[in-house]
């Protein structure tokens, strides 16, 4: 029988996002822009920030499918101890178009 986490337990789990103490000596690389494509032998993903690459991460579709499920796991988590859901880039991208069409329409009008 697992043992079920509150919602306090997470959150304070989610504020630990210092890297483990074998990988403090790695350099941090930021990115808002991941881009990621694939080939028949790995999957690429571009690290961008802005409009341009900071580092690209190559790996098999092994590692990238474990890696998507930690990361769907951890924003799960994240989600449910903060209450919201957090939006994707596509949704945040329709959202601010939906904008940008109504400031034209009153500016318009």
């Amino acid at each position: 029988m697992t043992e079920e986490r509150g919602p306090a337990e997470t959150a304070a789990e989610l504020r630990e996002v210092d890297a483990p103490a074998e990988n403090r000596d790695l350099p941090a690389v930021y990115c808002n822009s991941p881009q990621v494509t694939i080939s028949l032998s790995d999957i690429c993903i571009a690290l961008n920030e802005g409009v341009g690459p900071q580092q690209r991460v190559y790996m098999s579709h092994i590692a990238a499918k474990t890696l998507a499920q930690q990361l769907q796991q951890m924003i799960t988590a994240f989600e449910a101890a903060a209450g919201f859901e957090v939006p994707t880039m596509d949704q945040v991208q329709m959202a601010f178009n939906e904008y940008q069409r109504a400031r034209t329409k009153e500016g318009e009008g």
